[in-house]
């Protein structure tokens, strides 16, 4: 979900697998939600990345696939990760997921960062798409 300053962000896990939470929200990202499929056994996790702060991330990602490298840097964050996909709705779903409007059009409140610096202690809380969107 593209904004004006950044970009809203789910990462999944591999199968069985956890993200390294405190990575992804390391330099600036802000982590908005993060809940576990039990169907899949995947967990995701939904950031707000400033336009600003994409940079370290991709560097990150970067280091890692470098196979110059004969050690895997960020290899922690990096392989712990399936899929990078644009958070849609229910990735900032913060209710039970049965209770996203499907059929019937309701009025919905959505309410997201204005880019404003959030306390760390303040973490709210998901979903998966297909392998290749990104």
């Amino acid at each position: 979900m593209p904004t004006k300053d950044g970009a809203y962000v789910t990462f999944k896990s591999a199968k069985e697998n956890k993200l390294k939470i405190e990575s992804l929200d390391a330099n600036g990202a802000q982590l908005l939600n993060v809940k576990f499929d039990e169907t899949s056994l995947e967990e995701l996790a939904t950031l707000f990345i400033p336009d600003d702060k994409k940079g370290q991330l991709i560097s990150k990602i970067e280091k890692y696939i470098d196979v110059q490298q004969t050690e895997r840097f960020n290899k922690e964050l990096v392989a712990r990760i399936e899929q990078i996909l644009n958070a849609g709705i229910e990735n900032l779903w913060s209710s039970a997921i049965e209770y996203v409007p499907r059929e019937e059009a309701i009025w919905v409140e959505l309410w997201l960062s204005g880019g404003i610096e959030r306390s760390k202690t303040s973490r709210p809380i998901y979903h998966n798409s297909p392998k290749g969107q990104c």
